[in-house]
């Protein structure tokens, strides 16, 4: 079983909470009919509420899924986001990862 851990979130990880909000939203936007903001963001009051607010407590959950499949074959990239120069550009992360043990003996549908 991955080894999964709950911590109190605090400034420095805040561009950690502000992506994977960002995501949240997204994912949810098909059930919520909410759609983005023109630069692509969805409102965010509720997070912001989150890391200002004394009476919230955000909670950051991690994993070590990404380790655990690429160790330490995977890269970050910022790329410029086309025909948007004034935004700022975008993390791109890849990683390599080996096929499962099993895959070989699978066969492969043309």
């Amino acid at each position: 079983m991955t080894d999964v851990s709950a911590r109190l979130a605090d400034a420095s990880d805040r561009p950690v909470l502000e992506r994977l909000w960002l995501l949240f939203q997204h994912d949810m936007s098909e059930f919520s009919g909410v759609l983005p903001h023109p630069d692509g963001t969805f409102r965010s009051e509720r997070l912001e509420a989150a890391v200002t607010r004394a009476d919230w407590a955000p909670y950051l959950l991690t994993s070590g899924t990404a380790p655990d499949i690429a160790g330490d074959a995977w890269t970050e990239e910022r790329r410029p986001v086309p025909g948007r120069p004034g935004l700022p550009p975008d993390s791109w992360i890849t990683f390599a990862s080996p096929p499962p043990p099993d895959a070989q003996s699978r066969p492969v549908k043309a």
